[in-house]
């Protein structure tokens, strides 16, 4: 992958349905999605064959990870690893991007709270 396809790559991850993630500085994520195995399924059969046709991506995981950051994708922690602040700017998933207090949830520990997906590092 190059560094001019980021924005694409995240594009059409998004439009599978999956959840994607940046968190801290370098790191990003695909986080469990709330639906169906089946669906499930599909989605991460999309996502890996979007993967396999950018190619290697280690080398930018900083530069997509300021990506979903730049577009409100991302989770804030603490040094031990727990969600103090979920932030998710996307339209689709919560409604109404014109009140950005909406898209800040805290947490008091790591744990999956309703609506928002595990992480799984990547």
């Amino acid at each position: 992958m190059r560094r001019d396809q980021i924005a694409l790559f995240v594009e059409e991850v998004l439009a599978t349905g999956a959840a994607l993630y940046a968190i801290g500085a370098d790191c990003y994520f695909f986080g469990d999605m709330d639906v169906s195995q089946d669906q499930a399924a599909e989605i991460y059969a999309r996502v890996n064959g979007i993967c396999e046709q950018y190619g290697p991506r280690d080398h930018l995981r900083a530069d997509i990870a300021e990506h979903l950051r730049s577009i409100g994708r991302s989770i804030v922690v603490d040094s031990e690893g727990r969600v103090l602040r979920w932030i998710d700017g996307s339209k689709d998933a919560k409604g109404d991007l014109d009140d950005p207090d909406q898209f800040a949830s805290w947490a008091e520990d790591s744990g999956n709270r309703h609506g928002e997906p595990a992480a799984k590092p990547h």
